[in-house]
């Protein structure tokens, strides 16, 4: 068993070792900067109620009009705030919030996607270091325009696998300006564990990229279930 350990080990040293050597061929050739890999930052949790019992709260009529304008349901979130449920859908046409305000919603159609354009990657990844524990994690740089989001958006990369990270961020290196975005967390813990949610997405004018799935953290040990997304931007 601890030769397969060791073996693993030095398999996925050796893919890092690759994809960075790729990386600095790739900006040697003018194909792109390299995208950077950001150090975890500090995450304040507040006492929260499950994403998915969130969304069984939403009024029904308000999970249809996301629905609606959303398209087919791809990924969800949902947060409870005094009581008040705010939810994101996204479809294969769109990124939707809806809003309490009062007794109602309001509805926000965050981003247009292009559903022709879709791409998906399901990260299934079990490392030796959980995020918070993580002091020493090595903060590869690249792309200037990357580095200029906002600080929020990196603490937040910075706890997701190396190769989540990479896809999200990997459209908009060569932008003219940083993508915009929102994160999502919500946190359970045990005496032995803590277990994740995650959702967030980053969008300029041409791409967006979501990330959605689940990690549970055991001291130096971390095990994540991701989908990352991408699509072009529908003007």
């Amino acid at each position: 068993m601890s030769d397969e350990r060791e073996r693993f080990r030095e398999d996925r040293r050796g893919a890092a070792d690759r994809e960075r050597a790729l990386a600095r061929g790739a900006d040697k050739r003018g194909e792109g900067r390299p995208v950077p890999v950001h150090r975890p930052g500090e995450i304040e949790f507040f006492p929260a109620v499950d994403p998915d019992e969130a969304w069984n709260r939403l009024n029904p009529e308000v999970r249809g009009v996301l629905a609606r304008r959303a398209g087919q349901p791809l990924e969800r979130w949902a947060r409870v705030d005094d009581g008040l449920v705010t939810a994101m859908l996204l479809g294969d046409r769109a990124l939707v919030k809806a809003t309490p305000n009062g007794r109602s919603h309001e509805f926000t159609e965050l981003i247009l996607v292009s559903p022709e354009t879709a791409l998906l990657k399901e990260i299934t990844e079990t490392s030796g270091g959980s995020s918070p524990a993580r002091t020493g994690v090595e903060r590869m740089p690249g792309s200037p325009v990357l580095d200029r989001m906002s600080q929020e958006l990196r603490d937040f990369l910075g706890h997701l696998p190396e190769q989540a990270q990479r896809l999200m961020q990997k459209p908009f290196r060569d932008a003219a300006e940083p993508p915009r975005g929102e994160r999502e967390i919500f946190q359970w813990e045990t005496a032995t564990q803590r277990d994740w949610k995650v959702f967030g997405y980053l969008h300029d004018d041409r791409w967006a990229t979501v990330v959605a799935g689940s990690g549970v953290l055991r001291g130096e040990a971390a095990s994540w279930r991701l989908n990352c997304r991408r699509f072009r931007v529908r003007k």
